[in-house]
């Protein structure tokens, strides 16, 4: 009988944090076309996640678009660049050099801050537009960078 009551107590506290947790599907968008490993690797973490750990999960409740801009792939036609192309996104993910991302981040928002990879979150959000800027760190895996990347995208992104 106790037996039988702990796997109730494990299974229902599973379940409960299942149904609490906010699974998203996250949707990547390539849009430069860019052969870079760091956006091939986040292109491979497309599906539900959580979103509080960025793990994969079963299932999703709620949707996450994410664009992936390579600025060394931008720079010779930044012109080409509109608020508009980005309607659909969540968040856009900046990778490239330091100072093309400031140059794409400035075309895009007005203003930026250098790093090595750029996020901007709550693009189609009543709550505002965050910029978030990363270095480089040569100690981190391709995958940890990236899904480090993933992960500050989406988590805490504001709401549409």
């Amino acid at each position: 009988m106790k037996k039988m009551t702990l796997l109730g107590i494990i299974l229902s506290s599973f379940f409960t944090q299942t149904v609490m947790a906010e699974n998203i599907y996250l949707s990547m968008n390539n849009m430069t076309n860019s052969q870079d490993a760091l956006i091939l690797e986040m292109m491979t973490m497309t599906g539900p996640i959580d979103n509080i750990t960025g793990e994969s999960a079963l299932f999703s409740t709620k949707n996450h678009n994410a664009i992936i801009l390579d600025s060394d792939m931008l720079i010779k036609d930044i012109e080409s660049l509109s608020k508009g192309s980005f309607a659909h996104a969540n968040s856009i993910i900046i990778t490239g050099s330091a100072e093309n991302n400031v140059l794409v981040s400035q075309h895009l928002l007005g203003y930026s801050n250098q790093g090595d990879y750029l996020i901007i979150k709550g693009i189609n959000s009543d709550s505002g537009i965050e910029l978030i800027h990363f270095d480089k760190n040569d100690s981190v895996s391709l995958q940890g960078t990236a899904k480090s990347l993933i992960k500050a995208a989406v988590i805490n992104s504001p709401k549409k």
